[in-house]
Parts: structure tokens; sequence; C-alpha cells
């Protein structure tokens, strides 16, 4: 049978289709359908989403990994910080992947587009001189 088979550890987190996991022993585990899933170090928590990018995180993380119903009013507010963010900076590096960001959401690729917006914290966590 196809599928994704993972392996979690104590106190891994997940969140599949919105639905928040921690696990308390090890595990291993196969997805044998199609699943939205964040894991381990690719989950922010509210808390930590302190500044533009990670606040743009945050909501694509709830578009692509949160509740069904979610996606449309997450993908709205993508949007709407992309626009923020892209009328804020002059840095290049960030409008160009704050391109790859729209469009990912735009053509519904949103693990590409999390994937760049994991970048784009790691580039203005450097500009701020913000620690991790």
């Amino acid at each position: 049978m196809a599928g994704l088979s993972l392996r979690v550890f104590p106190r891994d987190r997940m969140i599949v289709n919105g639905a928040a996991m921690q696990f308390f022993t090890t595990a291993e585990f196969k997805f044998t359908n199609k699943v939205r899933f964040v894991y381990g170090s690719q989950i922010m928590a509210p808390d930590d989403a302190t500044n533009t990018a990670r606040r743009l995180y945050l909501e694509l993380q709830n578009a692509y990994a949160g509740e069904i119903g979610e996606q449309a009013a997450a993908s709205e507010r993508c949007h709407l910080l992309i626009d923020l963010y892209q009328e804020a900076t002059t840095s290049q590096a960030a409008r160009s992947l704050l391109s790859y960001i729209r469009t990912g959401i735009q053509t519904g690729n949103f693990y590409a587009a999390l994937l760049a917006a994991r970048r784009l914290v790691r580039h203005e966590d450097s500009v701020l001189a913000v620690s991790p």
C-alpha cells in the first residue's frame, strides 16, 4: 500500500487537517490517503508570530494544514500580509519570496508557499537580528 510513513517521538507535535496532536510515546504510522500536515519545527505557535513574516507563515500554516473551511479566510489574510510586506520592504530577496508565495497560494500549492515563507522568516530574522 502506497503512502507516507513517519516515525514520531515523545513530545513531537503534529497538525493534521486542523487537528493538533502531541505524541507521548514513540510511534510509527503511515498516511495512506492525502492529508495536509505540519510537524515538529514546522509548526509555528500563534505566540511566535511576532513579525510580518512570521504572521504570514502562521496564516499559511492555517491555510495548508488547518481545517478545510479555514483555507479561504487564511488565504485572504495571506494576501493582505503579502501586500503589506511588499509595501514596507526594500529587500529584493523578500520581494522575490513574496511573489513566489503569492503564486503558490493562487495555484493551491500551499506547501511550496509554506516552504518559501519559512525562508522569508529566516531572511527577516537575519535582517532584524532576531534569534530563533
